[in-house]
């Protein structure tokens, strides 16, 4: 879907929007990613306002950590994590996922409510992918 703007989009070689980023020379350099107008003539006088989101992201695996191998029973697996998420997932004729949200970056505070998560928030996130699927 969108195929058209999206592939330029990735490779930034779009007319109408390309990723730049911003680095914040705080305590840890952080990097952010936004979306923003390339530096074109065709779009040199255009005038306008936006507001721009940023995000950062770090991913850290805890495959290992969460399932060991006798935890796995048949098309599925028992998960236990060092952090406030366990249970079981199953692996099933579609690809499943399991989230957990957490209000603090140790994982102990596991905030999985039908309500709008405060900022910063820390997720986790468990795949069961049938590889016969695709």
């Amino acid at each position: 879907m969108g195929s058209q703007e999206a592939f330029p989009l990735l490779v930034n070689s779009s007319n109408t929007v390309m990723v730049k980023t911003y680095v914040y020379t705080g305590t840890d350099d952080e990097q952010y990613a936004y979306l923003g107008i390339p530096s074109i003539s065709s779009l040199a006088n255009i005038d306008y306002t936006a507001t721009t989101y940023a995000v950062n992201t770090v991913c850290q695996p805890a495959t290992q950590e969460c399932f060991s191998e006798d935890r796995i029973s048949g098309p599925g697996a028992f998960y236990k994590c060092p952090f406030a998420m366990e249970g079981f997932i199953e692996t099933g004729v579609i690809n499943t996922i399991e989230w957990a949200y957490f209000t603090d970056k140790t994982g102990d505070n596991n905030k999985t409510t039908l309500v709008s998560v405060e900022n910063p928030y820390y997720f986790a996130a468990i795949f069961s992918v049938n590889q016969n699927v695709g």
